[in-house]
């Protein structure tokens, strides 16, 4: 390890082009850099195009600006966690490399928020702990959300010019892209691409199961880790056009539909989804059978790679982030069980048939103060990856919980991820996942490990 002080620049030389971080903790951090040109204009609803070459050092200091977007629906447990957005700035990615890293395995992680919110790169999203845990380089990336990253534009009226059409699942694209971008340039930050790990929590699991599935050329992803996938919840082409169609007739557009909407502000169209009722909601949502996700990840259909490592997890009770406070227990395990723990199951049986190893773990702890009880739900386990307790000391999910269990909780499940990424076995007392001896790993701070 070098002998920096914290807070010294330092310049990293990606093919890229040359940008300056800083050194936190014994990690180097080089934030916001561009691995996509501005998806405005004529680019917004396109595949992501390449950036600007730049020759001067380029400050990587700062955070970029999230993507635009509405407020999250886990903010009652999370808080709020604001940041400037912008369409033009978001597509951005930032690398946490431990000082003196050289050929380190490398995590792309990606954040979740039903396609919906999200950010990478603030206090809470902060991964040079992480990275230190490894030692391992890690990356995490803004891509588009809402209608402006998953409406489905292909069913949609435009000119007919070239210029003019749309693709489905740019958000899917652009984290495509970022992949890319990892590899052309990850070995000037210490990282090895060939022993490449993708990530993500949400949202960020099923992109990361889909890029598996569908990888970009010259990408080979060795390892997964899922949190809380929802496998199951995607929209076929046929719903997602009706879907688009609703969101268009929102705003009042008739006509060139993809001109009109190209024309107005990301904040006009982040409005209109939001107003929409819930059974229109799945327009910001993958599709299967579109680009990036031609199956669900899932399906026999679908392409997996031959010896793919997986590690994979749920939380007790998923299903109680979305159904309303006082559902029965038996409902909210049951959709549990359908939208999470099925489909999971149903991956790594397939996993396992392509010579693969699959590690599964469940998160039992519950926040004791939240009002209404929130139990183990979808998103209780994000506090304690990334960022560090003095980002999260305002999310009413840890009012009250002493610093020692946050600890032990972030211990376990960083530790679990950090030896994944390395080694491909997250640490002793797990056992891999067979349909004959399906052992579930129990993260929490009492009782038996294995559930």
């Amino acid at each position: 390890m070098s002998s920096r002080p914290p807070g010294a620049a330092i310049v990293a030389e990606p093919p890229a082009g040359p940008v300056r971080g800083r050194v936190r903790s014994g990690v180097a951090v080089f934030r916001a850099i561009p691995y996509a040109a501005p998806p405005t204009g004529n680019l917004r609803f396109r595949a992501p195009q390449p950036p600007s070459v730049w020759t001067d050092v380029r400050d990587a200091t700062h955070p970029g600006p999230a993507a635009p977007q509405g407020e999250s629906m886990l903010v009652g447990l999370l808080g709020p966690d604001p940041a400037p957005q912008s369409e033009a700035g978001c597509l951005t990615l930032n690398v946490y490399r431990p000082e003196g890293a050289a050929s380190l395995p490398v995590l792309v992680w990606l954040h979740g928020g039903g396609f919906r919110t999200g950010r990478a790169g603030g206090p809470r999203q902060d991964a040079h702990a992480l990275a230190r845990r490894g030692p391992m380089v890690v990356v995490t990336l803004n891509y588009r959300l809402g209608p402006l990253g998953s409406l489905y534009t292909p069913g949609l009226a435009g000119d007919g010019s070239a210029e003019d059409r749309g693709e489905a699942n740019v958000a899917l694209l652009d984290q495509a892209a970022a992949l890319r971008w990892v590899a052309a340039n990850i070995a000037a930050f210490g990282g090895d691409p060939d022993r490449l790990t993708v990530g993500g929590h949400s949202a960020g699991a099923l992109s990361a199961v889909a890029l598996a599935c569908a990888p970009p050329s010259g990408v080979r992803i060795r390892r997964l880790i899922l949190q809380s996938a929802p496998l199951e919840d995607l929209a076929t082409p046929a719903e997602a056009t009706t879907y688009a169609k609703a969101f268009v007739a929102r705003l009042g557009i008739d006509g060139d539909e993809l001109g009109r909407l190209r024309a107005l502000p990301a904040e006009a169209l982040v409005d209109a989804a939001a107003a929409l009722p819930e059974r229109f909601r799945t327009a910001s949502l993958v599709v299967a059978g579109a680009a990036g996700l031609p199956h669900p990840p899932h399906d026999p259909a679908a392409r997996l790679p031959t010896g793919l490592e997986l590690l994979a997890g749920t939380v007790r009770d998923e299903a109680a982030a979305f159904l309303p406070p006082g559902a029965p227990a038996e409902h909210r395990a049951a959709v549990t069980e359908g939208l999470f723990t099925a489909p999971l199951d149903q991956l790594c049986e397939r996993i396992g048939a392509e010579g693969g190893t699959s590690y599964r773990y469940r998160f039992d702890w519950c926040p004791p103060t939240v009002p209404g009880g929130y139990p183990a739900g979808h998103g209780v386990d994000t506090p304690f990856l990334l960022g560090d307790a003095a980002a999260w000391s305002a999310a009413p999910m840890l009012a009250g919980v002493p610093a020692a269990d946050v600890e032990a909780l972030r211990a376990a499940i960083g530790d679990a991820v950090a030896r994944f990424v390395c080694v491909g076995h997250p640490g002793g007392g797990w056992c891999p996942w067979t349909p004959g001896d399906a052992a579930v790993h129990r993260v929490d701070l009492t009782a038996s490990p294995v559930v």
